[in-house]
Parts: structure tokens; sequence; C-alpha cells
């Protein structure tokens, strides 16, 4: 949710591995659902 609202605060924050890869999936399901 952070991520649609504020994808700025994103950029700051130090991921893990685990995270980042959530994230990048996420944002991978997200554009494809919403083109």
């Amino acid at each position: 949710r952070t991520w649609l609202r504020r994808p700025d605060l994103l950029h700051n924050l130090a991921l893990t591995e685990e995270q980042a890869a959530l994230l990048a999936e996420f944002q991978q399901e997200y554009q494809q659902a919403c083109g």
C-alpha cells in the first residue's frame, strides 16, 4: 500500500533481499493487473 501512495518513501529504505523480492513481485503483479 505504501508503494501505491508514497513510492518515494521506498527509495530511501534499506530492504533485505527478501523484502526487495516481495516488493518486486508485488509491483509486477500490480502492473499486470492494472496495466
